[in-house]
C-alpha cells in the first residue's frame, strides 16, 4: 500500500488531502474558510498566535493537510529588517578592514 501511494502522487493527495490557501495579500478567501469549516475568529486567532497584529500584514495563510497553518508576511518583519541592516553594516566594516589591511601592506 505504501509503495502504491509513494508511486502515485494523485492517490497520495486523495488520501492526505491538499493544502488550502485561506488568506492572500491580506484578504480572506471566505469560500475556502467555509469549505474548511473555520470561522473568521478562529482564523484571526491563528494569525495572532503567529505574531501578526492585523490581517493586512498577512501575505498568505495556508492550511496544510495535516492541520498546521503556514502564515507568511506581506513584508519582512522588523526583526528581519534589523537583521538585514546589521548584516549590511558588518559587510561594510569587513570591506573597510580589508581596505586598511591593503593600505598597511602597501606602506610596509
Amino acid at each position: 500500500m505504501v509503495r502504491t501511494l509513494y508511486n502515485s502522487p494523485r492517490l497520495t493527495r486523495m488520501f492526505e488531502g491538499s493544502s488550502t490557501q485561506l488568506v492572500s495579500d491580506g484578504e480572506i478567501d471566505k469560500r475556502a474558510l467555509k469549505r474548511e469549516s473555520l470561522t473568521e475568529e478562529e482564523l484571526m486567532e491563528v494569525i495572532h498566535r503567529q505574531g501578526f497584529e492585523r490581517l493586512g500584514q498577512v501575505g498568505r495563510c495556508v492550511l496544510e493537510p495535516n492541520g498546521t497553518f503556514y502564515v507568511e508576511p506581506i513584508e519582512p518583519s522588523s526583526a528581519d529588517k534589523q537583521h538585514a541592516e546589521v548584516l549590511g553594516r558588518i559587510e561594510a566594516l569587513m570591506n573597510e578592514i580589508a581596505g586598511l589591511r591593503s593600505d598597511m601592506t602597501r606602506n610596509s
